[in-house]
């Protein structure tokens, strides 16, 4: 299960779900709504403090079945401000395996291949990304060797195909630890077998908001496939620790 905390939620309900009086304080100016300044950020305090006290036994670490969480709705403000909610949440209480938010976004799928007994929870971030992107829910968990998360981008047009890097790390031996993902494609040999072939790199565009019949607004592509890149069968990676291969996915 998914939950929408907001504070904006949209949903077609009236003022996005804001009171009334907290859109007017935006209406006359008092602070800004949707932006990290201390007289919104006070409210949103208070509104998931109340909502992490109804959730109480529901969250995945208790057995429950909320699994994830969504910040804001359809966004296209500062990415710090999804980061912002995101924190608030968890020091609130409301801590899930994922957090994510609807906006110009595409899913990605990364495989960890772990060596040497390695099984911790490992992360993902954006390396020297532009600015507007952003990664949600992040993270490969204890004993897993595969996650699904969000890449989420900004709403302006991009020129040309953005390269891309995302770096994975985690504390190994009471040391961090942190390598570079390698680019790749699923692709499919006589109808039958599959094969992650590494690429050159990882690239987007963004050609705009969403708009009917052309689905395609933010898209994950990749270059040619590199050389050398095939792997010997059971070998593992020049390092000793752990390797990422970002799969990409269109949309």
């Amino acid at each position: 299960m998914l939950l929408r905390i907001g504070p904006w939620c949209h949903g077609e309900v009236l003022n996005g779900g804001f009171p009334n009086r907290l859109q007017k304080m935006g209406d006359d100016k008092v602070f800004e709504l949707r932006r990290d300044n201390p007289g919104y950020l006070g409210y949103v305090t208070r509104l998931y403090a109340q909502i992490a006290e109804q959730m109480k036994g529901l969250m995945w670490k208790d057995g429950g079945p909320v699994i994830a969480i969504q910040v804001e709705n359809e966004y296209s403000g500062p990415t710090k401000h999804l980061m912002t909610l995101t924190k608030m949440a968890r020091d609130a209480g409301i801590d899930v395996p994922l957090y994510t938010c609807t906006g110009m976004s595409a899913p990605l799928t990364v495989f960890a291949l772990r060596c040497d007994g390695f099984t911790s929870a490992m992360n993902l971030e954006l390396k020297d990304a532009p600015e507007g992107f952003s990664l949600s829910g992040a993270r490969v968990l204890e004993n897993q060797d595969k996650a699904q998360f969000t890449l989420k981008a900004p709403p302006e047009l991009s020129k040309k195909p953005v390269a891309m890097a995302i770096e994975g790390y985690a504390m190994i031996a009471g040391k961090l630890v942190r390598h570079t993902a390698v680019p790749a494609e699923d692709m499919m040999q006589a109808f039958a077998y599959r094969h992650m072939v590494p690429s050159k790199e990882l690239a987007v565009t963004v050609n705009g908001p969403p708009r009917l019949f052309m689905p395609d607004a933010f898209k994950i592509i990749s270059a040619t496939p590199r050389e050398n890149s095939r792997r010997r069968n059971g070998q593992c990676p020049d390092y000793h620790s752990f390797r990422r291969v970002c799969k990409p996915l269109r949309s």
